[in-house]
């Protein structure tokens, strides 16, 4: 993969899907051969490539609760799986941690997203920008747009500026669940403030 990489980047061959599912029927077929370990170790990095490509040894244990997931990243790294250091890991290639991403369950991805939410609380409950991500990988929109509104609150009372693409974001999310005029009434509010116009803020409250 790593040599098809290099000559479609050189343009001298063009790479398909195919590449990806021979790597995907390779891990199938050597998790399989790890027996109880190799179905631990999937259930594990499941959750790990649901973080990211890089990952939170400790945010990892707190969501996985499991006493053998030393063991279980120690095989990983055995297996060139993962790389990882004593706080953080990560997958060795793209197309690993997509092999342990890609999850045809729906809910079983909706389970993943909530568990990471929570565990993300345990560290940080005022990381709403990351809680709200997952959320709405879980599918509740409304809960996730209201932890939005929150993150946006955090960003604009710390006197910086939220980036376009939380503020279209919102937008979406408001006007799929409702809250829309919530949404316009709190960004004329900061507008008002910014223009010192205290007595607007008031009335829009």
């Amino acid at each position: 993969e790593y040599l098809s990489r290099y000559l479609a980047s050189k343009g001298l061959i063009t790479v398909d899907g195919s590449a990806q599912d021979a790597i995907d029927a390779t891990l199938t077929e050597r998790i399989s051969h790890m027996g109880n370990t190799g179905t631990t170790l999937e259930y594990v990095l499941e959750f790990a490539a649901n973080i990211g490509n890089t990952f939170h040894i400790p945010l990892l244990k707190q969501v996985v609760n499991r006493s053998d997931c030393d063991a279980v990243l120690e095989r990983s790294d055995q297996e060139f799986f993962t790389k990882c250091a004593e706080d953080s890991g990560k997958f060795v290639c793209r197309e690993i941690r997509d092999f342990f991403f890609s999850c045809p369950d729906e809910k079983r991805k909706q389970d993943i997203a909530f568990a990471l939410e929570r565990a993300i609380y345990y560290f940080d409950p005022y990381d709403y920008l990351t809680r709200a991500y997952y959320i709405e990988q879980a599918k509740e929109q409304q809960n996730s747009c209201e932890l939005y509104f929150l993150a946006y609150n955090s960003i604009m009372q710390d006197g910086l500026i939220p980036g376009h693409d939380l503020e279209n974001k919102i937008g979406i999310l408001s006007a799929q669940c409702g809250l829309k005029h919530f949404w316009d009434s709190l960004r004329k509010i900061y507008d008002a403030m910014n223009n010192l116009n205290y007595k607007s803020c008031i009335e829009i409250l």
